[in-house]
């Protein structure tokens, strides 16, 4: 499943926008904006900070939690759990927090999303 593009294509409704419009403002090519509201990419760290500064708040925080959960395999996700409240809390079984892909520790560090939290 595509987290990133359910939110992100949730959030342009809620905000009465679409795709050319996303793509104009945050200055992405508009084949981009459409592959990641698809679900066919997902973006790196750089053009998702761009789609994030064109949306509200709360929006943002849907989407790095989703961003997030897109990048977690699989096999992780019943160990880490992404939550979107205030700010986006990623908690993390302790066995699990010294072997995760460094995409994904460099995607949290990156996005300022709050620290890692290792579950007890």
């Amino acid at each position: 499943m595509n987290y990133f593009a359910e939110a992100l294509n949730s959030a342009l409704d809620d905000i009465e926008s679409n795709q050319a419009r996303l793509a104009m403002e945050s200055g992405l090519d508009a084949l981009q904006v459409s592959q990641y509201c698809d679900g066919l990419a997902l973006p790196e760290v750089g053009p998702l900070n761009q789609i994030l500064g064109r949306l509200e708040k709360a929006h943002c925080q849907r989407l790095i939690a989703a961003y997030l959960q897109d990048l977690i395999p699989s096999e992780a996700s019943q160990l880490i759990t992404i939550q979107d409240t205030h700010h986006v809390e990623v908690r993390i079984a302790h066995e699990l927090a010294s072997i995760l892909p460094e995409e994904i520790l460099s995607a949290i560090a990156t996005l300022k999303v709050g620290e890692l939290v290792p579950d007890p």
